[in-house]
C-alpha cells in the first residue's frame, strides 16, 4: 500500500481539499511558485486560456483559487464565474482600474498584497467548509435510507482502521510519503520534521486542530473515501479515536454532574444549493457524517463558521442545531464525543468534536430572516443497520477492543468486492512478515481468492499456502482444510476436470471432519466445503444437492450474521436448485432474499448486486 501511494505523481494528485492556479500568458518564476505552495500546496500554471478552462472543467469535485493575469481575464472570468467549483478569482495586473467591471475576489497590482488575501480567504474557507459534507458525487455527508450498503462497509473498514495497533512503522510510512508528495515545499517540509520530532499520540487531538499536512491530508481521505491516503493515515485516526474514546466518559459525567439530560451544540459551515437541497430530502432521515465533526456549545460562534451569504450568494449558510441525549449515551464509547477546548487554538470556541461516522436525524429545517438556515438534529448512538454491522465486525474479528491486523483489513477488503486493493494489502504483508506462518498462509488464502479473473494466480497461491502447511503443521485440518477447499474452487476456475474439482473438496471434507472432539469442527467451513460440492456438480442428484444446501442454510444463519455475503450466495445457490427442480415458487422466494440482502448491505457497484438482479430476471 505505501509503494502504491509513494508512486503518485504530486503534480498530477491533489491530496488535499484546495488547488490554486495560476494563468499568465508569460511563465512565472520560481520564487512566485514557493510562495504561492506556502498557502496552497497544489498548485498548476498555465500560460493558455483554453487548456486552462478544459483543466478547470475535468475537476467538478475539487475547490479551486484562480489568479489570472490581467490580458486575459477579459475572456477568461465569464467562462468560469459560475463554475461551482470555482471559489475565488483574483486578477494579478498593472493596471487595476482597466479591470474594475470584471467580477472578482480582488484586482492587485502587488504580490504581496495578493498573498495576504490569498491566505484570508484559504483560512475562512477552512473555517467555513467543514469536511462533513461535500459534493454530491462524494461522500462526506451520507443519506443512511438510501445508502446503507456503502454506509456499512465503509463504516466497518474505519472501525478496522481504529482497531490498527499505532506503530511507528506506519508513522513512518505516512512521513515517507509526506515528504515525497510535498518534495517542493520547504514550509511543508519543515512542518513535518517538527511532528516526526514531537508528536505523541497523546498530542493528536492538538495536531488535528492545528493547520497541520496530516489534518489537511485526513480530512481529503475522508471526504473522498481515498481507502489507500485513509490506510497511511490508519495510526492518526486510531490515536485521534482512542484520545477522544479516553475524554468521552469524564466529559459525560461531567454534564451529567449539573442534572442536564441533554446537550445542544452547534456547527456552522457553507453549503452548496445540491448539498443542502440533500438535506431538505432528507428531513426525518439518517445522515452519517464521516468525518470528525466539530461543535461548538456557543451558537455565536458558529454562526461565524455559518458565513454570510450576502457574500458569498451562491453559497448556503447553514447552522446546525444538534441535541444530545446524554442518558442514551453516556456508558457508549461507539462514537464518542469530548470538549477539546484544552487542545484546540481557539480555547474560546468551547468546541465538542465527535468521532467519525457518527449518526443524525434530521428533525426539521428553518430558515432565519438573516438568510441563514437552521437543520435541527439529534445525535444516534445504534440503530438496525449498526446492531448489524457490529454482528458482522465481530464475526470479522474486527472490534475497537481487539487489535486488527492487515490480513482483517484484506478480508474485508475483498468482502466488499475490492479485489486489487485486497491483493495490494497482502503483498505488503507478505513483505512485511516474515516469521509467522500462519498469518502468510492466511494471506496467501485470501489473495487467492481476490485474484477471480486470474485463476493462475489464483492457483499459485493457493499452493504457496498448501506447501508452508504441509512444512510447518500436517495436523491443523481446518487450515488443510481451508486450502484444499480452495484449491477445487481454482481448479472450477481452470476448467479442471469435475473429478479434480470433487477430489479437492472431499478432501476437504475430511480434513474439516478429522477432529475427535464434536465441539472443535469448524461448522462454517464444513458448510462452505458442502456448498462448493453442490455447485462443482450441479446437475447431480436433485434432492441430495437440495438437502446439502438447506444444511449449509441452517449452519450459515446460525453463525453468520444476516449481513454477511455468504448468506445472500446460499439463497442464490437454492434458487438455483429450485429453478432446476421447476419450483418456481421457492426460486423465486429465495432470489428475494438474495436481493434484500444484497441490496441493503453491499456497497454500490458490487458485482453481487448486478448478479442477483439478473438471476432474478432470469426466473
Amino acid at each position: 500500500m505505501a509503494d502504491k501511494l509513494f508512486s503518485i505523481e504530486k503534480d498530477k494528485v491533489n491530496l488535499e481539499d484546495l488547488t490554486i492556479i495560476w494563468l499568465d500568458k508569460h511563465s512565472q518564476d520560481l520564487n512566485t511558485k514557493t510562495r504561492l505552495r506556502c498557502i496552497i500546496n497544489f498548485l498548476k500554471i498555465f500560460t493558455d486560456l483554453h487548456l486552462c478552462f478544459e483543466y478547470i472543467q475535468s475537476i467538478p469535485n475539487e475547490w479551486i483559487f484562480i489568479i489570472a493575469s490581467g490580458e486575459l481575464s477579459f475572456e477568461f472570468i465569464p467562462l468560469i464565474q459560475n463554475l461551482p467549483q470555482v471559489l475565488h478569482m483574483y486578477i494579478f495586473c498593472q493596471y487595476p482600474e482597466r479591470y474594475s467591471s470584471l467580477k472578482s475576489s480582488g484586482i492587485f497590482n502587488n504580490q504581496e498584497l495578493l498573498y495576504s488575501q490569498l491566505s484570508k480567504d484559504v483560512n475562512y474557507f477552512y473555517a467555513t467548509h467543514s469536511t462533513s459534507t461535500s459534493f454530491l458525487p462524494e461522500k462526506s455527508l451520507r443519506d443512511l435510507t438510501k445508502d446503507t450498503g456503502a454506509f456499512f462497509w465503509f463504516r466497518l473498514f474505519i472501525t478496522a482502521l481504529i482497531s490498527m495497533p499505532s506503530s511507528d512503522k506506519a508513522k513512518q510510512d505516512l512521513l515517507h510519503f509526506a515528504r515525497v508528495y510535498y518534495t517542493d515545499n520547504d514550509l511543508e517540509l519543515q512542518r513535518i520534521n517538527n511532528f516526526d520530532t514531537t508528536y505523541k499520540p497523546s498530542e493528536a487531538l492538538k495536531w488535528y486542530s492545528s493547520d497541520s499536512f496530516v489534518y489537511r491530508l485526513l480530512n481529503k481521505a475522508i471526504r473522498t473515501e481515498n481507502i489507500d491516503l485513509l490506510f497511511a493515515c490508519r495510526f492518526f485516526i486510531t490515536d485521534l479515536h482512542h484520545q477522544l474514546e479516553s475524554l468521552h466518559k469524564p466529559y459525560v459525567e461531567r454534564i451529567c454532574s449539573y442534572d442536564l439530560d441533554e446537550l445542544l451544540v452547534y456547527h456552522g459551515q457553507q453549503m452548496t444549493s445540491d448539498d443542502f437541497n440533500k438535506l431538505k430530502a432528507n428531513i426525518g432521515e439518517l445522515i452519517s457524517i464521516n468525518s470528525f465533526l466539530s461543535t461548538s456549545l456557543d451558537r455565536q460562534v458558529a454562526l461565524i463558521y455559518a458565513g454570510d451569504k450576502r457574500i458569498h450568494p451562491t453559497m448556503e449558510s447553514v447552522l446546525f442545531k444538534i441535541k444530545i441525549n446524554i442518558n442514551e449515551n453516556s456508558e457508549t464509547h461507539q462514537h464518542p464525543f469530548a470538549s477539546i477546548s484544552e487542545f484546540s487554538r481557539f480555547d474560546d470556541e468551547q468546541e465538542v468534536l465527535f468521532s467519525l461516522s457518527s449518526m443524525f436525524r434530521i428533525e426539521s429545517i428553518d430558515e432565519q430572516l438573516d438568510q441563514i438556515w437552521i437543520v435541527n438534529m439529534v445525535f444516534i448512538e445504534s440503530t438496525s443497520e449498526t446492531e448489524e454491522m457490529i454482528k458482522l465486525s465481530t464475526h470479522l474479528r474486527i472490534d475497537p477492543i481487539q487489535t486488527t491486523t492487515i490480513a482483517d483489513l484484506a478480508y474485508l477488503l475483498l468482502l466488499m468486492g475490492d479485489y486489487n486493493r485486497t491483493i495490494s494489502f497482502c503483498q505488503t504483508l507478505l513483505k512485511e512478515v516474515s516469521n509467522d506462518y500462519k498469518l502468510i498462509i492466511r494471506c496467501y488464502n485470501i489473495m487467492g481468492q481476490a485474484y477471480i479473473n486470474e485463476p493462475e494466480s489464483a492457483l499459485q497461491s493457493y499452493e504457496n499456502a498448501l506447501k508452508l502447511q504441509l512444512q510447518y503443521d500436517t495436523t491443523d485440518f481446518d487450515s488443510l482444510a481451508t486450502i484444499y477447499n480452495n484449491l477445487g474452487r481454482v481448479h472450477r476456475l481452470l476448467a479442471s476436470p469435475t473429478h479434480v474439482i470433487v477430489d479437492y473438496y472431499e478432501k476437504a471434507l475430511k480434513m474439516c471432519i478429522a477432529v475427535s472432539d464434536d465441539k472443535q469442527i469448524d461448522w462454517l467451513l464444513m458448510a462452505t466445503i458442502t456448498n462448493n460440492l453442490v455447485t462443482a456438480q450441479p446437475h447431480a442428484d436433485s434432492d441430495l444437492n437440495l438437502e446439502r444446501e438447506q444444511f449449509v442454510l441452517d449452519i450459515r444463519l446460525k453463525y453468520l450474521p444476516l449481513s454477511h455475503p455468504l448468506v445472500a450466495s446460499t439463497y442464490q445457490v437454492l434458487t438455483e436448485i429450485y429453478s432446476d427442480r421447476h419450483d418456481f415458487e421457492e426460486a423465486v422466494l429465495h432470489s428475494n432474499e438474495v436481493l434484500c440482502i444484497t441490496r441493503k448491505y453491499l456497497p454500490n457497484g458490487h458485482s453481487s448486486i448486478a448478479a442477483a438482479y439478473y438471476s432474478a430476471a432470469s426466473l
